[in-house]
């Protein structure tokens, strides 16, 4: 996703990921593959606990075995500013009706098989 602020003119380049998980582990892989050829992007966590959207820049994640939501991301909010806090609560309550029918679909699946 791409996203311009206008104040700073300045353009940003996104990588959003959802989990089902609330302590979502990362690979190792993937963040690699994002300092590689993406180094400058924001990394976004959607997860199903608490403030539900995190955020870091690819450039400030150390490489270790996994990421964890809390302990190497900033809330969603304190890394984009100027998002009015009612936005955040809107998507927030989609993002986690979304995880709910994902997680209600899967179950089904597991179930027919």
């Amino acid at each position: 996703m791409l996203i311009y602020d206008e104040q700073k003119n300045d353009l940003m380049l996104v990588e959003v990921k959802m989990r089902k998980d609330p302590s979502p582990k990362i690979k190792p892989r993937l963040i690699r593959r994002l300092k590689e050829f993406w180094n400058d992007s924001i990394l976004v966590l959607v997860v199903p606990h608490d403030n539900v959207f995190y955020a870091q820049k690819i450039g400030e994640l150390e490489t270790k075995p996994v990421y964890y939501r809390l302990a190497d991301f900033e809330r969603f909010q304190d890394v984009f500013t100027r998002v009015r806090t009612e936005d955040i609560s809107h998507y927030r309550d989609i993002a986690l009706q979304t995880m709910k029918k994902q997680n209600g679909s899967s179950l089904a699946e597991k179930n027919r098989e």
